[in-house]
């Protein structure tokens, strides 16, 4: 990865050139740490989506090996559906929580 730097000062800093070196190599510094910083933090973030997405495929999964499985038995289709709607609510709420609000 290459990165460029291009720095612009249009005001004189007061000071020798080695103070003014040092000011800037600080203004840098800072920035590049920023920058670490901000790439960690996107780092979390896309783990932690993997993760989520990870559980929805488990769960989509299990989900279609079950009504396979009770596809030729109504009274497990019913408790089937039963547990899909008694956990749907709880679901859509954790959906709703982790989902980032939509930028203007």
């Amino acid at each position: 990865m290459d990165i460029r730097v291009d720095l612009y000062s249009h005001q004189e800093l007061p000071g020798s050139v080695d103070e003014k070196l040092e000011l800037l190599l600080t203004l840098l510094t800072k920035g590049f740490q920023r920058m670490a910083n901000e790439i960690a933090a996107l780092e979390t973030k896309v783990a932690e989506q993997t993760t989520v997405i990870g559980s929805a495929v488990t769960l989509l999964d299990s989900l279609h090996t079950l009504l396979v499985a009770a596809q030729n038995d109504p009274a497990r289709m019913q408790s089937l559906i039963d547990q899909v709607a008694a956990s749907k609510d709880s679901l859509a709420a954790a959906v709703a929580q982790n989902t980032p609000a939509a930028t203007p």
